[in-house]
């Protein structure tokens, strides 16, 4: 059987997962294939939160983040116990959870100004709607992200005592502006991201002469997009970090995403952009394999529960709009 195109949204920016269904009886409806792929993201995002913690630590540079992975995660524990390495991890899943909807309903809502009297895209018309369901809904839900960001860096004073109240320190101390900080930048490069890699992924997966198993494959391809990206991501976190607080802030002065990569790299080299990569690529196997094996449960149970039903609902046809969740 063909393989199908399921796309995850998440800590590793789109995971993109060809699956082989483990069953040839009934589909799956959209709104149960959208439930799937939900639960998947949660479950995997939860259960590798503390990957994220470390990595977001190591990322922003700060004096707690300069420091090695071993030394990070014993402080975290002895601050805080196993409770310090799931910071944010409900913020992260509503972040992830948002975004895939969004992408879902702005794709719709851009497909039915675009489409044609059938109801069908061009080409061009698709690429429409792609880049601006992904960078739409990765703007609107982008504070999400800053919150998440500054509560696993405040992790030593407790200067937050929860998502709201970080929130509302932000905007009474910095003002609205600071929760979008890099929210452009986090957009763009995200569906570019995205783009490049299905441009190179594609033809390479055809010249293969043996296909590897679907998630060796999303590992492989995850770890090149992350290789990729990660400087990008790197800045991100940077000014995501609150600028009024100087624990938590990083150790070069900037002021925006341009800045803050040109500093970093004059006082630490360019491969600075790239710290905390090693935990970040340590994440992508556990969170793969989760994501997977959580997705092909869910469907699944869903296909059970059809069959059930005696629902002859038609197996979902995967389109360009399953890439885009």
């Amino acid at each position: 059987m063909p393989a199908k195109v399921i796309t995850f949204e998440g800590p590793h920016h789109h995971t993109r997962i060809y699956t082989r269904p483990l069953f040839v009886g009934y589909g799956i409806t959209t709104s149960q294939g959208y439930i799937a792929r939900a639960v998947a993201t949660v479950v995997a995002t939860s259960l590798t939160a503390p990957f994220h913690v470390v990595q977001t630590l190591a990322q922003v540079g700060s004096k707690e983040g300069r420091k090695s992975y071993r030394k990070i995660i014993e402080d975290l524990y002895e601050k805080e116990g196993l409770a310090a390495f799931f910071k944010g991890s409900l913020v992260g899943v509503l972040k992830f959870t948002a975004t895939a909807g969004l992408n879902y309903l702005v794709y719709l809502g851009v497909k039915k100004i675009l489409a044609d009297k059938d109801g069908t895209l061009t080409l061009d018309n698709i690429q429409i709607a792609n880049a601006a369901s992904i960078i739409i809904s990765s703007i609107i839900t982008y504070p999400l992200e800053t919150i998440r960001t500054r509560l696993i860096l405040d992790w030593d004073k407790k200067r937050y005592t929860g998502a709201i109240d970080c929130l509302t320190n932000a905007i009474n101390n910095e003002g609205w502006s600071a929760l979008f900080q890099g929210a452009t930048l986090s957009a763009v490069g995200n569906y570019l991201m995205v783009e490049i890699m299905e441009r190179i992924w594609a033809p390479v997966r055809l010249g293969l002469a043996i296909v590897p198993p679907p998630l060796i494959e999303a590992c492989i391809q995850t770890l090149c997009a992350q290789t990729l990206y990660y400087p990008i991501d790197t800045v991100i976190k940077m000014v995501q970090a609150p600028s009024v607080i100087k624990a938590l802030h990083p150790d070069v002065k900037f002021d925006g995403v341009v800045e803050a990569a040109t500093a970093t790299v004059a006082k630490h080299g360019v491969l600075e952009l790239w710290r905390g990569f090693g935990i970040s690529a340590m994440q992508v196997v556990p969170y793969i394999t989760i994501v997977g094996f959580s997705y092909e449960g869910c469907a699944r149970i869903f296909q059970e529960l059809n069959a059930q039903s005696h629902s002859h609902t038609p197996r979902v046809v995967v389109k360009r709009v399953d890439k885009i969740l």
